[in-house]
């Protein structure tokens, strides 16, 4: 960070905190949002207007404020305006040690989960934070808020470590802002990352959790304000009429749906539901898989009734919260890159706000013939490649979707990896050996799946800068077909 910069700029968007009464001379009168955060911190004992600095235990920060020229209640902001934010910050990022901003607690997440997205190679904190009751409020946890909210995003002045990211200070808790949720309309803890310690706790002293900053990106700040909000949410319930989630996935430019499923990702597998869902995806529809627990995280496949969905091309949100979820797809959709590559992106950390990656090497679609060695080519390698540490790798699947068989038979499948050439195909052939798989011809589907854990032999073979082959040999058994083959690599 510039040693050179001083002191915060705190930017007042509206909300709660901010609400004066509308007759200075009754407190009890209706409020209205204020636009003067002079007149406003001067129920702060902390604050000296003439040199504009917050004295907060021994340390003078100086602190300028941005006032929005209508402050919002929070219910009302939109897309356009995260841009507003961004657009101050990265006009004002050298001459300051942090930014904070005053924000209204309903839609705080939201706002703080799309700065996180917005904001890449962010050096410097920042910080929004609010009230449940007005600042001039007798009983107001505004105070506290705000004054230990300046501390920490003023590390220089304050001698604290920085804390390179968006946050959210409410409470007496710092939680990382793409991993917060609102839990509660009245208490003075409203916030929590049901996923995600805390990065900071505010008590006698001001602690952080160091091992849980992100890194320092040594990069300069770059803003992505190109958002795409072409994108609906719902929840799956039991008794959920099929007609319905078709209604919402034929909105005239709808982009992307988020839907809220059970347990690990699970939702109807009846064939009306999956046809749905099915032929959004064939439209170009991104469909992510976020559950409705408070916490843990989607697992496509893990159980049959969310195989289905990964057969149909729907994407993992792993265990992230809604608001992330939602500005994640705003900001990657906004990057204009293919369907393939936006899937690929989402399923990547960015800012902290998953605990996993997963990155996709594409074999496409194809056939496999039961009279020869088939060796299947690398379709589109791997997107933000330089993200991937192969030492980082944590599980690898070999994931064939979509495999419809000629005839019903019994079918033997042995799959290989990088095979030297001139070699005889032989599960004994040491790493390159990814496995078999077996359908019997007894099975009631129509299309199968086929999931291998490779992560033996991907963690010695597998790097991100060469083409990796996958060798298919159909032991016994039919020809088939496949809508989708890919390696996913978990880190």
């Amino acid at each position: 960070m510039n040693q050179n910069c001083s002191g915060v700029l705190i930017i007042y968007t509206g909300g709660t905190i901010g609400s004066m009464p509308s007759d200075p001379t009754d407190l009890s009168s209706p409020l209205v949002p204020c636009k003067d955060l002079t007149r406003l911190f001067s129920f702060i004992d902390a604050y000296n207007a003439e040199d504009s600095v917050m004295t907060i235990d021994g340390c003078s920060i100086p602190v300028d404020t941005y006032c929005w020229e209508t402050p919002l209640d929070s219910s009302n902001i939109m897309h356009q305006h995260w841009v507003e934010i961004a657009r101050i910050i990265l006009k004002n990022y050298s001459k300051y040690e942090g930014f904070i901003i005053l924000h209204g607690t309903d839609t705080m997440a939201y706002s703080a989960s799309a700065l996180s997205f917005m904001l890449e190679n962010l050096q410097k904190p920042v910080i929004f934070t609010g009230s449940q009751r007005p600042l001039v409020n007798y009983r107001s946890d505004a105070i506290q808020n705000i004054l230990t909210s300046i501390l920490y995003a003023s590390p220089i002045s304050s001698n604290l470590t920085t804390i390179p990211e968006v946050c959210i200070f409410f409470g007496g808790g710092l939680y990382r802002g793409n991993r917060s949720t609102k839990i509660s309309t009245t208490a003075y803890g409203a916030f929590d990352t049901p996923n995600f310690p805390q990065l900071g706790q505010a008590g006698n002293t001001l602690w952080i959790n160091k091992s849980q900053i992100l890194p320092d990106p040594h990069h300069f700040l770059r803003t992505h304000d190109n958002i795409v909000p072409n994108v609906a949410c719902m929840d799956i319930f039991p008794g959920m009429s099929v007609e319905l989630v078709d209604n919402i996935l034929n909105t005239d430019g709808l982009r992307a749906c988020i839907i809220k499923t059970f347990g690990s990702g699970n939702a109807p597998s009846t064939p009306e539901f999956l046809n749905v869902i099915y032929s959004a995806v064939q439209r170009g529809i991104i469909i992510m898989d976020i559950t409705q627990c408070w916490t843990g995280e989607v697992s496509l496949g893990r159980y049959e009734t969310s195989s289905g969905l990964l057969s149909c091309g729907v994407v993992s949100g792993f265990d992230m919260t809604m608001e992330a979820a939602l500005a994640k797809l705003f900001i990657v959709l906004g990057l204009k890159r293919s369907v393939e590559d936006t899937c690929d992106i989402l399923q990547i950390n960015l800012r902290g706000e998953q605990t996993q990656s997963a990155f996709n090497l594409r074999y496409g679609s194809g056939s496999m013939l039961s009279d020869s060695v088939n060796a299947v080519e690398l379709v589109r390698s791997m997107v933000y490649k330089q993200r991937f540490d192969p030492k980082q790798l944590s599980f690898a699947q070999l994931r064939v979707t979509g495999v419809q068989f000629d005839k019903k038979e019994d079918s033997h499948i042995e799959f290989y990896l990088d095979l030297p050439d001139n070699v005889e195909p032989c599960k004994d052939f040491g790493i390159h050996y990814l496995g078999t798989s077996k359908v019997s011809k007894n099975s009631k589907k129509d299309k199968h799946n086929i999931n291998l854990n490779i992560s033996k032999s991907a963690k010695v073979l597998i790097d991100n800068r060469h083409k990796h082959t996958i060798t298919c040999v159909i032991k016994s058994g039919t020809s088939f077909e496949y809508e989708d083959m890919r390696i996913v690599l978990y880190t």
